[in-house]
């Protein structure tokens, strides 16, 4: 089999290179935490994504409270809204929620 493509160390790749040989690299992606308390928004870096992606989050709890986070609505391009709870019922308590937002294709946040 021979190589499509021979990358050299220290040499930049372009991104339309990298997306026609790689199909599992990400298209779009950000990360980042938030504090919440009960409910709390998110705002993603603006034109980063194309169509909506997926959102992923995890809350951190310190306290040995279990706690869970959930998205309040579908994301957007611009962002999203979560949610913190402490069983059924919204958290008090101040919580780090870890979260990251993904875009797999051009046009679609799964692939």
């Amino acid at each position: 089999m021979t190589a499509k493509n021979v990358f050299t160390a220290g040499t930049d790749i372009l991104a339309s290179t990298m997306n026609e040989n790689f199909s599992t690299v990400p298209y779009a992606m950000e990360s980042g935490t938030v504090t919440v308390t009960g409910s709390g928004a998110v705002t993603f870096t603006a034109g980063r994504f194309s169509v909506a992606p997926y959102v992923i989050v995890t809350v951190v709890s310190s306290t040995g409270t279990a706690s869970s986070a959930t998205l309040n609505a579908t994301p957007t391009t611009s962002g999203v809204t979560i949610n913190v709870w402490n069983g059924t019922v919204a958290s008090t308590v101040a919580r780090a929620v870890y979260w990251t937002a993904i875009q797999m294709k051009s046009g679609s946040a799964n692939g």
